[in-house]
């Protein structure tokens, strides 16, 4: 649970100090009135574009197979150490009752 909300505080502040980041950015684009340019920028800043969503199509398939693995690895993890703490549990119970 803790390593959890580790991982989950930490992917907040990445989100937070990228957006600041990229904000200003964003901001300059739509100020930026650009004009007309020839027929092949155009089609080489589409065919960038597609390349650049296909890349970040596959970065974000690529996180969430990551992200899926580590949350059942850390399921896994929580469930056994609930066993454990269970076992425990018990055979102190168990030792109690001896005496």
């Amino acid at each position: 649970m803790l390593i959890s909300l580790i991982v989950f505080f930490i992917s907040l502040l990445g989100i937070s100090v990228f957006l600041i980041w990229k904000a200003p950015l964003l901001a300059e684009t739509f100020v930026h009135e650009e004009p007309e340019k020839d027929y092949i920028l155009n089609a080489k800043e589409k065919i960038e574009e597609g390349v650049k969503k296909e890349i970040k199509g596959r970065a974000e398939e690529l996180l969430q197979v990551i992200l899926s693995k580590l949350r059942r690895f850390l399921v896994r993890v929580e469930r056994t150490t609930t066993k454990w703490i269970y076992v425990l549990k018990r055979n102190k119970k168990k030792r109690e009752e001896e005496k």
